[in-house]
């Protein structure tokens, strides 16, 4: 399980956001070592990294340090201090023995620089291989500088004089990718996409009723398509019932077949199509209410034959289109 911590970075955005490692060599984080005498001890050869992921040699300061005030310590003396200095909060990443927060930066108003002592090279090398990934993917003027059992991220300016103070490696990250959910299991999608064809064979139903009723019959004008609506077997009587029932200006029932099918999918397996399925049926539903406008200007001759095809043509293509979506959302692309 990874835990992460974010310290803020005001104008440069989030400069650190940290997770736990996965390889890990202890969860269970150890107490603090007493502190050591003011005099210098023997430098201690660093925990070896795996091959694949160790930074390149660079100039060290010695391991034995405990505390993230001696990292400052050695930065303000040899001319890089970093102020507004309060605790990070880091105590969830592994192998943290001292954390602080610091500006850098006196132009920054948030701090923009965290230091962490860790128990092991192992440790500071895998965290500071994870920031560094995290800080190359969220892009901005970072950097990460690790030392024998010490990491600093900060910003490249401030980086490149802690790696001149103190020593230490640029630790360059890789792209964090993404990983790629695994579509639905193939019974749900074949089901989702069962109703989401038998919603397109309605509205393509409901159109080819409409086209039938409409056939080739034109009044001279409006006053006589209204009174032919006296006669009920008149096109333009069937016409005006068949605008009331099934009426399909005011008929939205895809909304209906997309909450039934979407029930099969999970958010982490739901095809991206049956969302586009959806807007497509909007279109679709849309168009036909437009070819029905059109028809009945054409009943009354104030509408063309070529405005009537014109319309007829969009609502195909729609229906062409939906059920290529379907196709898709069997996919479960």
């Amino acid at each position: 399980m990874k835990t992460k911590v974010k310290i803020s970075l005001g104008v440069f955005g989030a400069l650190l956001v940290i997770g736990a490692i996965a390889n890990a060599v202890d969860p269970a984080k150890p107490a603090a070592p007493a502190a050591q005498p003011a005099t210098s001890p023997a430098t201690t050869s660093p925990v070896a990294v795996p091959a694949a992921h160790a930074p390149a040699a660079g100039p060290t300061t010695p391991a034995s340090i405990t505390n993230a005030s001696q990292i400052l310590d050695r930065l303000t003396h040899n001319g890089a201090p970093c102020g507004s200095q309060k605790p990070a909060n880091a105590s969830s990443v592994a192998g943290d023995l001292s954390d602080i927060a610091c500006t850098a930066d006196p132009a920054h108003t948030d701090r923009d620089t965290i230091v962490i002592v860790f128990d092991t090279h192992a440790h500071a090398a895998a965290y500071a291989r994870s920031n560094a990934d995290i800080d190359l993917s969220a892009g901005g003027d970072s950097m990460t500088v690790l030392g024998p059992n010490w990491v600093i991220s900060t910003t490249s300016g401030y980086g490149t004089k802690a790696l001149a103070a103190l020593g230490g490696t640029k630790v360059t990250g890789t792209p964090l990718v993404p990983a790629t959910p695994s579509p639905a299991p193939a019974p749900a999608r074949k089901a989702a996409a069962v109703v989401l064809n038998a919603s397109i064979k309605h509205y393509a139903d409901e159109f080819a009723q409409g086209q039938k009723i409409i056939g080739h019959t034109q009044y001279a004008d409006g006053a006589a398509g209204l009174a032919a609506m006296d006669d009920p077997t008149s096109a333009a009587a069937k016409f005006r019932d068949y605008r009331q029932n099934p009426n399909p200006e005011m008929d939205l029932s895809y909304n209906d077949a997309f909450t039934t099918a979407d029930a099969n999918f999970t958010a982490d397996d739901e095809p991206a199509s049956i969302s586009t399925w959806r807007n497509d049926m909007y279109t679709l539903q849309a168009d036909i209410s437009g070819w029905v406008g059109i028809a009945v200007g054409y009943q009354i001759s104030s509408n063309t034959q070529g405005d009537l095809d014109t319309a007829a043509a969009k609502v195909l293509s729609d229906i062409s289109t939906v059920k290529a979506d379907a196709t898709d959302v069997a996919a479960g692309k």
